[in-house]
């Protein structure tokens, strides 16, 4: 890191609908594979953030494997929560006691 200069980043959104991990994101993914290893730069592939669920390490763990192992290959993918956090959700409808373990599940799940 270097504070003299601006950093920027490209996310691919909508990795909170887990639907997406079998779909457009698995295609997107196996599409910039075959790209970044058919045209290698020293450099490597540029820097992608994705935005994946936590919710698929419960639901798929060998697909969520999976998407790391392809990270490690290009070693310029990076995953991050999505802006709607342990799950896709509408916080403004909960109650008290939901919204508090919502909360609570989306701290923990930054640890991961």
């Amino acid at each position: 890191y270097n504070k003299s200069r601006t950093y920027m980043a490209f996310v691919i959104g909508d990795g909170d609908n887990v639907g997406y991990l079998k779909g457009q994101h698995f295609d997107w993914m196996n599409e910039r594979l075959q790209k970044c290893l058919e045209k290698p730069s020293p450099r490597g592939c540029f820097p992608l953030v994705w935005t994946q669920s936590p919710q698929g390490l419960h639901l798929a763990p060998d697909l969520m494997r999976w998407y790391y192992n392809q990270a490690l290959k290009t070693k310029n993918d990076y995953f991050v929560l999505p802006p709607s956090g342990d799950l896709y959700s509408y916080p403004a409808m909960m109650n008290e006691a939901d919204l508090k373990r919502f909360v609570e599940d989306t701290e923990r799940d930054c640890l991961l």
